[in-house]
């Protein structure tokens, strides 16, 4: 350190070691950093001055942001702007960023800055990030209007990338001021912790770059060998993340590469993401029994399902069949071509009361439709013998039960009681209605159901007949929202200060239920082959204790508690048709859960 806020920077990581060490918070009003009820919050950020795209990055990360610009030249008017467009946030996020250009720049905060941030407080809370030397904050003529103030000293990328993680808690704050100024004390600082996940480089945690390199080069072979056209890859260890980097592009044709805020189809992983978190609540608040009967909460008349166990149905254990075409049964074929369409009866192309579910492009179900999804599952035989066999047909079921007893939509409660929470932007159902397009990763041209290519419609059948929310597929995300979920479940139910489910249901809920039955499945969560069997969704380097669930597009989501290690791989593998099973037959995913953990041992 040559001076106040001057650091010769060696190596990235020292420099991050420093800015991270010094990174001060001198006001924190009702104890309002970390950010805490994120699903309270309707955030902005406004960058004053210099580029602080670096802090913009890395707040999004955390939370959904809108980012606004305004010079410190700027004029009343302008301001008076920006302040109308401020006021729909409760919460504003300010960046002060100054030069970094030399040492003899002014650090002196403008008066109209000072002015507009004022202003800002006395409409919403306000959080002050100033990226410039300590001597600034006597640039403003008070500071107690400011709900935070923060300084991170320098205009630089790893300023603004550490002091945005401060902010929503991915590392905690303890640096002081180090010079007595108009407002504070030499040595004045308050403290934090951390309660969220962290962003971080692979050297910061002991991982060389060996490992990067090979997870580079099994991702670009399967790109080459065209099993999927791009992918995501993320990886944490214990709550930081140190690989995020996503592959390829959106189709074959190469016009869009794929980034990391775009979202993918999750196929089944939203069983572990939608209904099975919901089940864990509802039995953590006693309102279900995994050992009762189906039919003691859900209306099945006489039909044999009102006699299948929770927990059997969660473990794919009850005997239901594993599908059922629904789809099918809604074509009919031309008495001349001999094409199979849509039944006019059943379909219309725009949306009304009689046709309310949006199936895909100028596709509308009829209502009373998924009511016969319902009672085909109620009439539909069991299989003969209780064993072990996947089925989606359960989640329709609780998708029904769920909904009966909230009165509500399964997306509805989902992002209610844990997405908004969690600081979710991308993952939920219907991304349609919250996601530019742009951003949306296709799956299949479905020649056969909706004949156009499905983006932003979900690929599964039964899901999109219920109008994109199903219990067993329906959410899309990109591979960063999905970490927070498998981190709060590695967490035993709680993240970011605030418990979602206990610690006993989570380990229920992710314990292998049938062993004994030679069934690896967890209620709900898929698990390891179980001892001497071969296949399911991981290498054999697993611990027992890991759960997860893959998905039929080529996702899978993992979380180990004995490595405290998380695992995420995202795809379209069924691009563009579902008969591309080269990533599978490639064991793409495992190869690469294969690699993380050999380097785990050289740690």
């Amino acid at each position: 350190k040559v001076a106040d806020g001057i650091i010769i920077n060696k190596t990235k990581l020292l420099n991050k070691r420093l800015v991270k060490s010094s990174l001060t918070l001198l006001q924190n009003y009702e104890e309002l950093l970390p950010l805490k009820r994120l699903d309270t919050l309707k955030i902005a950020l406004v960058s004053i001055g210099e580029d602080g795209s670096a802090f913009q990055k890395m707040l999004s990360n955390y939370a959904p942001v809108k980012h606004f610009i305004i010079s410190e030249k700027a004029s009343s008017t302008e301001q008076a702007v920006l302040l109308n467009k401020l006021s729909k946030y409760n919460l504003v996020i300010a960046g002060v960023h100054k030069s970094n250009a030399n040492a003899w720049k002014s650090y002196k905060i403008a008066r109209r800055t000072d002015i507009l941030l004022q202003s800002i407080a006395l409409q919403s809370k306000v959080v002050v990030s100033v990226f410039a030397n300590p001597y600034s904050v006597n640039s403003f003529l008070f500071t107690n209007n400011f709900d935070a103030l923060l300084f991170g000293y320098q205009n630089s990328e790893v300023a603004q990338e550490e002091l945005a993680k401060a902010i929503f808690g991915g590392i905690g704050i303890g640096g002081k001021i180090p010079v007595t100024t108009k407002h504070f004390e030499i040595n004045y600082g308050l403290k934090t912790d951390a309660i969220r996940m962290n962003y971080v480089t692979a050297e910061e945690i002991g991982f060389g770059s060996d490992l990067l390199y090979k997870i580079d080069s099994i991702a670009e072979n399967a790109i080459t060998k065209k099993s999927t056209p791009g992918c995501q890859i993320l990886i944490a260890k214990e709550g930081n993340i140190f690989y995020n980097k996503s592959y390829g592009f959106h189709t074959y044709n190469k016009k869009s590469k794929v980034t990391n805020s775009d979202i993918y189809d999750l196929a089944s992983i939203t069983k572990i993401g939608a209904t099975v978190p919901v089940l864990m609540q509802m039995v953590d608040n006693g309102y279900l029994d995994l050992d009762e009967k189906l039919g003691a909460y859900l209306a099945l008349d006489t039909s044999d399902k009102k006699d299948l166990i929770i927990r059997e149905i969660l473990s794919h254990q009850a005997k239901l069949y594993p599908w059922i075409p629904f789809y099918k049964q809604t074509l009919e074929k031309d008495s001349v071509s001999g094409i199979m369409s849509l039944r006019d009866t059943l379909y219309s192309n725009k949306m009304s009361e009689s046709f309310p579910f949006k199936v895909a492009e100028g596709i509308y179900l009829h209502a009373q439709f998924p009511d016969s999804i319902i009672k085909q599952i109620k009439d539909s035989e069991l299989l003969e013998k209780k064993e072990y066999r996947y089925s989606d047909l359960g989640y329709y079921l609780f998708k029904k039960l769920i909904e009966t007893k909230y009165k509500k939509s399964i997306n509805q409660i989902a992002d209610e009681q844990f997405y908004k929470k969690l600081g979710m932007e991308n993952l939920g159902y219907l991304p349609l209605d919250r996601i530019d397009s742009n951003r949306i990763v296709p799956t299949e041209f479905d020649y056969e159901f909706r004949s156009q290519l499905l983006k932003g419609y979900v690929h599964d059948m039964g899901a999109a007949m219920q109008g994109g929310i199903g219990g067993h597929a329906g959410l899309f995300s990109n591979a960063n929202d999905l970490a927070k979920l498998m981190q709060m479940y590695l967490q035993k139910g709680e993240y970011g200060g605030e418990r979602y489910l206990s610690e006993g249901v989570v380990k229920e809920f992710t314990r292998c239920q049938f062993c004994i039955d030679e069934n690896r499945r967890g209620a709900g969560f898929d698990k390891p082959v179980l001892k001497g069997e071969e296949g399911g969704p991981t290498c054999q380097c697993v611990s027992p204790l890991s759960f997860g669930h893959s998905g039929f597009t080529g996702t899978l989501a993992w979380a180990d508690p004995e490595t405290k290690l998380i695992y995420i791989f995202l795809s379209n593998r069924i691009h563009p048709d579902a008969s591309n099973k080269k990533l599978l037959d490639m064991d793409v995913r495992t190869e690469i859960m294969q690699v993380i953990y050999d380097s785990l041992d050289e740690r």
